[in-house]
């Protein structure tokens, strides 16, 4: 090895007449290429590349660049199961938001049908017959049946005090049925 010394720009300058041995260790052996792990990020440098000579650089390229292809690969079936997973949270939140629109549909009916249910309770279970009623005259009442055709209903629940169903005594106290469903 040979060392020059020239004088650049008031510096003495001492450079290297050899090729640079970067890579050598011990002095004159051959060149020590240290080993890199692609899947973790250490990749080798272009210096490191250079001086690996063609056949171990070619064989690195050909792995790098199969590592770069199943990595795309990978990314790729990544990218579908992410949108499969989208199109299923899509679907799955359109059937939330029906279901949502349903129960508020059903807790509305149920409130109507709450409201109807305590309007039937307020109604009287029992009735006093006055002068003149038959029980045709009692079921189309609002507060009864509001229907003169569920007469019967009255005369059933009523056998044991009532004779004919046409002729009733003034001041007999009849039971009216509330059961459900009604007819």
């Amino acid at each position: 090895m040979g060392n020059s010394r020239r004088f650049f720009g008031g510096v003495i300058v001492t450079a290297l007449l050899t090729a640079p041995a970067v890579f050598l260790s011990g002095g004159c052996e051959r060149a020590q290429i240290r080993e890199v792990n692609v899947s973790s990020g250490d990749y080798y440098s272009e210096d490191e590349i250079a001086a690996m000579g063609e056949g171990a650089a070619g064989t690195y390229c050909r792995d790098l660049e199969a590592t770069r292809a199943s990595t795309q690969a990978e990314f790729e079936a990544k990218t579908q199961e992410l949108a499969s997973i989208n199109q299923n949270i899509t679907t799955a939140r359109a059937k939330r938001d029906q279901l949502d629109r349903d129960l508020l549909a059903t807790e509305a009916e149920i409130r109507t049908l709450n409201d109807q249910i305590a309007e039937v309770q307020k109604l009287p279970t029992e009735w006093r017959i006055r002068v003149g009623d038959d029980l045709k005259d009692v079921a189309a009442l609002t507060q009864v049946y509001n229907d003169s055709l569920k007469w019967w209903k009255l005369f059933e629940a009523n056998k044991n005090i009532l004779l004919d169903p046409h002729y009733c005594l003034a001041d007999t106290t009849i039971v009216i049925p509330r059961d459900w469903p009604t007819d």
